[in-house]
């Protein structure tokens, strides 16, 4: 059973480590509005699941959890974008001024208490936190909930994916990807 999870979280890693130096290693064949390489098409739409040490085979997540971008509020620009058959989130936050990032929360099999496990990467000078943390969620509900978003006033160079995962207090979680930018960062893409 350990051996299985070491595997999965090399397996974790080396796909991150792909990710991050893809744009390093592989040649430019993107537009503006394409910064995957080719061979990564769709791979951030399911989110990423991890489950409990003890659950052997796949079973159906106790959580699931999406972006409600309807919601949001506090950002000078919010909306998705396709990125190499990805609909992923962007969130422009104007700095000094908090942004909320609505979710929606599942609980799908039990009730359910979640909380933010982390988020890989956010530049220096921003921080995300789950507003009300620990949200609880009975089984077959979902809850709204809110991901606060702070940009520090000096931040100019932000982040692009941010891959942010929520964790129950039983071990599964599911992560998703966003891109968060400082309306400062003159990198950033026009939405």
């Amino acid at each position: 059973m350990m051996k299985l999870r070491i595997k999965i979280l090399a397996a974790c890693i080396c796909i991150l480590l792909l990710i991050i130096s893809a744009g390093c290693i592989l040649p430019e064949h993107h537009s503006e509005n394409n910064s995957l390489p080719d061979f990564m098409p769709g791979m951030f739409d399911f989110g990423f699941l991890i489950s409990p040490p003890e659950v052997v085979s796949y079973s159906t997540p106790a959580l699931d959890w999406y972006f409600d971008l309807d919601n949001a509020t506090g950002f000078v620009s919010v909306q998705r974008r396709d990125d190499r058959s990805n609909q992923i989130p962007i969130y422009v936050a104007e700095p000094g001024v908090e942004g909320r990032i609505a979710i929606l929360i599942t609980a799908s099999r039990e009730d359910i208490i979640v909380t933010l496990n982390r988020t890989v990467p956010l530049s220096e000078g921003m921080s995300l936190t789950l507003e009300g943390e620990p949200i609880h969620v009975k089984d077959g509900e979902t809850a709204d909930a809110t991901l606060i978003l702070r940009v520090d006033p000096s931040a100019v160079n932000t982040a692009t994916h941010t891959v942010v995962w929520l964790e129950t207090n039983d071990g599964w979680g599911r992560a998703r990807v966003c891109q968060l930018y400082s309306a400062a960062d003159p990198n950033r893409p026009d939405i």
